[in-house]
């Protein structure tokens, strides 16, 4: 609704209307919006001003995702920090400033705050997702005003839980906690603040329990894989149709299988090296109780699982890094510890740990938030203090790599790789650049001094303590948690197994092979065939139906097994019903390679995840036999073709390119020699006699230039010449020009110095003009007056 005192859109919590829109209302409201329109200038209704494309493609609003990156990280983030500049002081500002510079992360998050919190509009969202995830709520606390930082410790605890939920219980925790968060933002700060980036936030619960945690959707990735796509451009004309060429290019020719690399440990150390010095006794105490042989141990400074790092405090002591703290499991629950060695004895691994313990002090003792928030506060933000004692845990026992932000005389703890990272079993990417125009926020600013004085009232409540937590309406409900997800969790929470992947995704092969084996007409058919985006929605909602048929330890995994399996079968039942397959062909005449001599190839989208030919040659069916051959042989046909096809027309002209390419070059080259050369020389031929001057020759000093140009004057003009010049159009002149050239070059002025020098030499050369002209009136008048003497 529209706000008079504030001049602008606001979307007061109080007035939110709860009922879901749904596509069919996109739909209408967009046709109203047409016929207001008609023809003229575009009418709004309910935020819609037209039929879109899309609205044939995606189901709305329930297919549409946030985009945490831009809403949160460049958007609600940074709002809220300009907020607290206008609150605390300079010295308060510093410090938290201080504060971010100190802090020591792990290697792989390379985030570096180079500008302070007042200029936080230069922040890159990789600054703010760190900051509101994981140091903002520790340094909040320590340097804003209570209930400041107990409202931003709310949003914080909401979009931590919402970033990778494990369970559904977290997702409805994180809505309870969005709702209070927004019902409360008035009261703290004023109503200006209850944007629509602020209304978003109430839709990302829904949003997670349908397409899982933000992490999943978010664009830091997509915008990550940019540069791997300019790699694919040559020049500045029909980019996307190189970008197509070559990615169709990659899919066909690319043969080589990726692996995930196994665990294993780095960087082997001896047990007699220097720096084990004060931890040795120690080591050996613990090894002997663990019933191991020393002779048998192998010790190491680093450990890679996979995509995952994890440093030594050893190995991390040269570095500004800190890749050593992690969290563990034992029979105490959750613990945390640094990590000293590493170490292999027989065929496992081990870690021997200098552990920390709780703290008498709870984070939830320094706000003041509702007590139903307490223990979850405590729970992902623990105040720890490094211990004496040491232990000795198995490597499996790793949970995260941790950060540690300095907390009066304590550590507040928190994990660094979050629970997406192991469910997706890559590295997180942080050096992220955004698009994203963090002015955008601020074109709403107020602009009268009544608005002004009214952002900056005190705020409404002082203590959060006494908005109860519950009885927040309907919109605050439950939030059904998708059941797909569950299931994925649930295969995440029984670990990495490699060998189950495999075994699973071969099984997948052979069983889509078989399927091919049975009806290779249809799956001919079903190729050839043109769908339309009707029975692609309609298949899309059938696999979202369909159970996944196998448990995989990585969710990228089961998403792509599960996804083309289900994908083909349905392709499958769908063509069948639609119409019967076509006769067989006949085999062809040509030449057909034999089976066993034919490996599985890497095919397109099509093709992709199936084997084209079985390895069994005691097949008694001719014609499938056949049918299977002439496939295999067509397939290579086409690849050869495109080979053909890039080596005839697409090599000349890379090669043409490149030695225009050269030749632009070596141009450009040539200029700048024959640039420098004129430079050294300027050279003036006298029409009368023929003879050639370098101007640049003639004697002449910087402080004294005039002179320079009443030599250069009589050079180029004769006493006829000048006076035949016009004042007014004397600027125009060829050799004016040419003086002008000669005085830049020798003296190697600069635009603006030589505009303002030339003024002076300008007049320069009419007062050689005009002494011309006054020696020629003497000497009339003197003809004049004495004719004798002339005769």
């Amino acid at each position: 609704e529209w706000n008079e005192t504030y001049k602008m859109i606001l979307y007061p919590y109080s007035g939110n209307d709860y009922t879901p829109r749904t596509h069919n209302g996109y739909v209408k409201a967009a046709q109203e919006a047409i016929k207001k329109s008609n023809g003229g200038r575009k009418v709004t209704v309910d935020g819609i001003k037209g039929i879109s494309a899309l609205l044939e493609i995606f189901s709305y609003p329930s297919q549409i995702v946030f985009d945490y990156m831009h809403l949160v990280c460049l958007g609600h983030v940074p709002t809220l920090i300009k907020r607290w500049c206008k609150i605390i002081n300079k010295k308060n500002v510093q410090d938290i400033d201080d504060q971010l510079k100190q802090i020591r992360l792990p290697h792989n998050m390379k985030v570096n705050y180079l500008d302070s919190i007042t200029a936080v509009d230069q922040w890159k969202a990789k600054n703010s997702r760190l900051f509101v995830l994981y140091v903002g709520v520790p340094i909040c606390v320590s340097h804003l005003p209570p209930l400041y930082a107990s409202h931003f410790v709310i949003y914080s605890m909401a979009i931590k839980l919402l970033h990778a939920p494990t369970t559904g219980g977290e997702i409805d925790f994180a809505n309870q906690l969005i709702h209070y968060y927004c019902k409360t933002a008035p009261l703290v700060y004023d109503p200006s603040i209850e944007l629509f980036s602020l209304h978003a936030h109430l839709h990302l619960p829904t949003q997670t329990a349908v397409h899982h945690g933000l992490a999943f959707t978010y664009a830091f990735s997509f915008e990550s894989c940019i540069r791997h796509i300019k790699k694919k451009v040559h020049g500045t004309k029909h980019l996307a149709s190189q970008i197509a060429y070559w990615t169709d290019i990659e899919c066909i020719n690319k043969t080589t299988e990726f692996e995930i690399p196994s665990s294993a440990a780095v960087n082997e150390i001896q047990l007699n090296h220097t720096p084990i010095d004060p931890y040795r006794l120690i080591l050996m105490n613990l090894v002997t109780i663990e019933n191991q042989q020393h002779n048998d141990i192998i010790f190491y400074k680093r450990y890679k699982d996979k995509f995952i790092t994890c440093h030594t405090l050893l190995y991390d002591k040269p570095f500004n890094c800190v890749s050593y703290i992690i969290s563990f499991k034992s029979d105490l629950g959750v613990e945390y510890g640094n990590v000293i060695l590493f170490y292999k004895y027989h065929d496992d691994y081990f870690i021997f740990v200098q552990k920390y313990q709780a703290s008498n002090k709870k984070m939830s003792q320094f706000v003041t938030i509702p007590s139903e928030m307490h223990q979850k506060l405590d729970e992902l933000y623990p105040l720890l203090t490094l211990r004496t004692d040491f232990t000795i845990i198995p490597i499996d026992s790793i949970r995260h790599k941790c950060i540690a932000v300095p907390f009066q005389d304590v550590f507040c703890t928190m994990a660094e790789l979050h629970e997406a990272q192991k469910l997706l079993g890559k590295a997180m990417n942080t050096d992220i650049e955004s698009d994203y125009d963090p002015e955008q926020e601020n074109r709403m600013k107020t602009k009268t001094t009544t608005i002004v004085k009214l952002q900056k009232k005190e705020p409404t409540i002082t203590n959060l303590s006494d908005v109860p937590f519950g009885g927040l309406g309907k919109g605050c409900k439950s939030v059904t948690y998708n059941s797909q997800s569950k299931n994925v969790h649930s295969a995440l929470d029984a670990g990495d197994n490699l060998r189950s992947l495999k075994q699973t995704i071969n099984n997948y092969d052979i069983n889509a092979h078989e399927d091919l084996r049975s009806s290779p007409q249809r799956q001919h058919n079903k190729r050839t065939k043109a769908t339309n985006i009707k029975s692609k929605r309609q298949r899309t909602s059938s696999k979202k139906s369909t159970p996944p048929n196998t448990a995989i330890s990585t969710m990228s995994s089961t998403f792509i097994v599960d996804t083309e399996q289900s994908e083909y079968d349905d392709d499958d039942e769908s063509d069948y019903e639609n119409k019967p397959p076509p006769p067989p062909r006949k085999p062809s005449n040509q030449t057909i390679p034999s089976s066993s001599s034919i490996s599985i190839l890497q095919t397109p989208k099509p093709l992709a995840g199936r084997k084209i030919l079985g390895t069994s040659e005691n097949n008694n069916n001719d014609n499938e036999q056949s049918s299977q051959k002439e496939l295999v042989f067509l397939l290579k046909q086409s690849l050869l073709s495109i080979t053909n096809i890039e080596e005839k027309y697409l090599k000349p002209i890379l090669i043409g390119q490149e030695r225009q390419e050269n030749m632009i070059k070596m141009l450009f080259e040539n200029q700048k020699k024959i640039q420098r050369a004129l430079c050294k020389k300027k050279m003036y031929k006298n029409p009368n006699d023929g003879n050639c001057v370098d101007l640049l020759s003639i004697a002449g000093v910087k402080q004294k230039m005039n002179l320079y140009v009443t030599s250069l004057i009589d050079i180029v003009f004769t006493r006829e010449e000048l006076l035949q010049l016009d004042a007014n159009k004397i600027k125009y002149n060829d050799g004016y020009k040419l003086i002008q050239e000669a005085v830049r070059n020798k003296f190697r002025l600069s635009n603006d110095v030589f505009n303002t020098a030339w003024c002076d030499l300008h007049e320069t050369f009419l007062n050689k003009r005009r002494d011309i002209k006054k020696g020629l009136k003497k000497k009339k008048t003197a003809i004049q007056t004495n004719p004798l003497t002339e005769a």
